[in-house]
């Protein structure tokens, strides 16, 4: 839970460059699930752009079954979820929606 720093270049790496990185039979990353990280086995990386001149964030999804997200899965629900959180966030910080 909450939210975590990571060092500059590591969204690039973990989602090789895209909006959204799907990963299945993997092991969970302390750096992004903590202590919870030994449970994830597949994972849904998400990019999101909050404000022009700020870092990119990520969304990320874990799960218990190394099966839930896969390479080559349909990604429009979860995009869409993603333009929803950046809205938010932005009209959280007064950038408009």
């Amino acid at each position: 839970t909450g939210v975590r720093v990571v060092g500059p270049g590591t969204l690039d790496l973990l989602t090789k460059a895209q909006r959204i990185a799907l990963e299945s039979g993997i092991a969970g990353l302390d750096e992004l699930y903590g202590g919870g990280a030994g449970l994830v086995k597949s994972q849904c990386l998400m990019r999101l752009h909050i404000a022009e001149g700020a870092p990119d964030v990520l969304l990320a999804f874990g799960s218990r079954n190394p099966a839930m997200f896969q390479p080559g899965m349909g990604t429009e629900q979860i995009s869409f979820l993603g333009g929803v959180v950046e809205r938010c966030f932005r009209a959280w910080l007064g950038q408009g929606a």
